[in-house]
């Protein structure tokens, strides 16, 4: 009468269906849980960086202010007159200004470019910038992640 040997795999518990499945779903929940981890920092980051690039804009329209005495609302929330190179802005009456130098100093003068260049917020939308013409508070906003101007998520940054 023959032997009947049982091959090893034949000796080998079987794995218990449920605990595939529940190992599964625990791993899809911690990848689920590390995206939106990753998400948020992601977010942090974005609004960190645009706060970062509203500063740099009201600070650099602050020195607009400042070398050219302007005060107009016009002048001073237009954004691309803190790029211009050989053409100085047109901003209000005033035409246009002299380079500030340190040989002839006047109270009235341009030393701009104030930035290279204007980028969009990490929404990509554009900045704003707005003057309170009482106090001369220059604000810079992004519209934030919804990209609407003048919701809760919006970043600003005022000088």
């Amino acid at each position: 009468m023959p032997i009947h040997v049982a091959s090893p795999a034949q000796n080998r518990p079987r794995p218990n269906r449920s605990l595939r499945v529940g190992s599964a779903a625990l791993v899809l929940a911690a990848v689920i849980v590390g995206v939106q981890v990753m998400a948020r920092e992601a977010d942090l980051a974005r609004a960190s960086r645009a706060r970062a690039d509203a500063a740099q804009l009201a600070k650099s329209i602050a020195r607009l202010r400042s070398d050219t005495a302007n005060t107009t609302t016009a002048c001073l929330t237009n954004l691309n007159n803190l790029t211009a190179t050989s053409v100085v802005p047109s901003c209000g009456s005033v035409s246009a200004y002299h380079v500030c130098s340190t040989t002839s100093p006047r109270d009235d003068c341009w030393s701009g470019p104030y930035v290279t260049t204007i980028v969009n917020d990490p929404w990509n939308n554009p900045y704003t910038a707005s003057l309170d013409a009482t106090s001369y508070a220059i604000t810079v906003r992004s519209a934030g992640p919804d990209r609407v101007i003048g919701s809760d998520d919006d970043v600003t940054y005022q000088q």
